[in-house]
């Protein structure tokens, strides 16, 4: 079990992130209560491996909600088989409709690159 900062090093996640990610629902800890009446939240492998996912999601830009759908789909929350497997399609079109228009804009880039450098 660990403390947010922990996680947070480990994840490479902000404090601020993980609490607005438990927020959402995306994330749970676990409260006790210390010897001082000081509530403590402990996390475990698994919000560590979820921070991990949602980190690669939001780095590809997938919204809350997509990311949301896929960690119901991953973590298996009551879903029928069919229904994952027609989100998981779904979050496939959209990751290839993104992955186009990046490679758009890459060549876009290279083609302003290019002239560009013919003033060089």
């Amino acid at each position: 079990m660990f403390l947010i900062n922990q996680v947070s090093k480990l994840s490479k996640v902000s404090i601020p992130a993980i609490r607005q990610y438990e927020k959402l629902g995306l994330i749970k800890g676990t409260k006790t209560e210390g010897v001082r009446k000081t509530e403590y939240i402990y996390y475990d492998q698994e919000t560590i491996d979820r921070l991990e996912l949602i980190e690669e999601c939001r780095s590809v830009g997938m919204t809350i909600t997509e990311i949301t759908s896929l960690i119901r789909v991953w973590y298996g929350q009551r879903i029928s088989n069919t229904k994952r497997i027609q989100i998981l399609k779904k979050q496939l079109l959209i990751l290839e409709d993104k992955e186009s228009k990046i490679k758009d804009v890459r060549n876009r880039v290279n083609i302003l690159l290019s002239e560009m450098e013919k003033f060089v």
